[in-house]
């Protein structure tokens, strides 16, 4: 009878040996094949000294464990810090100049102008915010010469006097008027250059009008409309247009010109004839006043700079478009 010694955590005297104790089983002939056999397919032990691993099993064994790291309570791994961009706005402004306007008499002065101009400064805004559209200021720069004044429409402005935050709210999709200045300055050069010749001999007279763009226009110079007034002195019924297509109103006692366009650089005359009633004395003269009206989509007779920019307290990316555009009424006394 072959013996084999297990050691068992197990004992019919005591309950929970301390040490494991040898214990003798009896094995019969015909199992001592299975027992080795079982023996034989336990893992043996690997020794440092042993190379031959290729299931890396040694390796495996004397890996360190990857810490794990436990979020703190509260929080989702997922979880981002949410920053909130400023929305971007895209701000079109068209700013226009009502201008009216006195040439100064003299040889000295010839070339300069009395001006008012009445300015309206349009805008429309659009906003990435689905809300609201994000306020904004208007800023404008020192003239070289005359007087500014600048004040809000109330109706997009919190102050009556200051343009520091204009909000135009998000029903008004086109343009709105969001401020108005004026402008009283003596300005040299003029986008048009009006220009009157006035001959006597006798009784006749003749006017000749001269209209040129100047060269450093932006744009086309459109609508002109020029009115000749026609003295007392003047037999009205002896008015005759010679050059350009204008027409006589013998009741107003006007002569007009009109034409479409003129582009910049470019120049037009236009001329009439008439008589006196009596010749003039060696001390008189006769005067023809000539008021000038056209416009400009492109440019602006003032010098004043408009600009935006964000509120202190709503940070927004903007985005400016500028259009300028002017109606002049000029004057020839």
């Amino acid at each position: 009878m072959n013996q084999r010694i297990r050691y068992d955590g197990s004992s019919a005297d005591e309950e929970q040996p301390s040490k494991p104790r040898p214990v003798l089983i009896s094995v019969s002939q015909g199992s001592s094949a299975l027992a080795e056999s079982e023996v034989s397919h336990a893992h043996p032990p690997i020794h440092a000294s042993d190379s031959f691993d290729p299931f890396g099993i040694g390796e495996l064994q004397q890996q360190k464990a990857v810490p794990f790291i436990k979020p703190p309570p509260n929080v989702s791994r997922l979880s981002r810090p949410n920053k909130i961009l400023p929305p971007k706005m895209l701000i079109k402004l068209t700013i226009h100049e009502q201008v009216s306007s006195v040439a100064k008499p003299g040889k000295e002065r010839e070339g300069t102008s009395e001006v008012t101009i009445d300015g309206t400064i349009y805008a429309q805004v659009q906003c990435s915010d689905a809300n609201r559209n994000a306020p904004f200021s208007l800023k404008t720069g020192e003239l070289s010469s005359g007087t500014l004044t600048l004040y809000p429409n109330q109706d997009f402005s919190a102050s009556p006097t200051k343009c520091d935050a204009i909000e135009v709210p998000k029903k008004d999709v086109g343009y709105v008027p969001v401020a108005f200045y004026t402008i009283t300055d003596e300005i040299e050069h003029m986008p048009v250059l009006l220009e009157r010749k006035v001959t006597v001999q006798e009784k006749s007279v003749r006017i000749a009008i001269q209209v040129r763009s100047k060269l450093s226009n932006l744009g086309k110079m459109e609508d002109f409309s020029i009115a000749l007034a026609i003295p007392e002195r003047v037999d009205g019924s002896s008015v005759e247009v010679v050059r350009g297509e204008g027409h006589y109103d013998e009741l107003k006692r006007t002569v007009i010109w009109k034409l479409a366009s003129l582009n910049k650089g470019e120049s037009f005359m236009v001329s009439a004839n008439a008589n006196l009633w009596t010749v003039l004395g060696p001390e008189e003269d006769v005067q023809f006043p000539v008021i000038l009206r056209c416009s400009s989509s492109a440019d602006h007779i003032s010098s004043l700079d408009v600009q935006v920019t964000e509120c202190a307290e709503h940070p927004a990316s903007l985005t400016i478009q500028k259009v300028h555009s002017f109606l002049l009424l000029h004057r020839l006394t």
